[in-house]
């Protein structure tokens, strides 16, 4: 069993408008997990979804899922955000985490 990222396309999107700094902050919030397991300094927002929220004092937050499945557990990267467009951003964030469970219940009946 392994420990995974993944990137949901909205959430790319918005990690490519971000600086270089900025991109390196949010890697190194999610490095531990890639490499270690290790989930630090998040808040859940949503627990039937799995939905939690990375934030920093910039204002800049990520929000993510964690999945767990027959490889092991996933960290999905759903989308980022502001402090400003937080309301809209979690709202986004559990559509696609619903999605994403919609979608995974429908690969598990193939």
């Amino acid at each position: 069993m392994t420990d995974r990222v993944e990137r949901c396309p909205e959430y790319n999107e918005w990690f490519e408008q971000l600086s270089e700094q900025q991109q390196r902050i949010v890697e190194t919030r999610i490095d531990p997990f890639r490499n270690l397991g290790l989930l630090i300094g998040i808040k859940p927002l949503a627990r039937e979804l799995g939905l939690f929220e990375f934030k920093w004092r910039s204002g800049l937050r990520v929000y993510f899922s964690i999945f767990r499945d027959a490889e092991g557990r996933l960290l999905l990267l759903l989308i980022g955000g502001n402090k400003n467009s937080q309301p809209k951003d979690i709202n986004l964030a559990k559509k696609i985490a619903r999605r994403r469970m919609h979608e995974k219940k429908e690969d598990k009946s193939e």
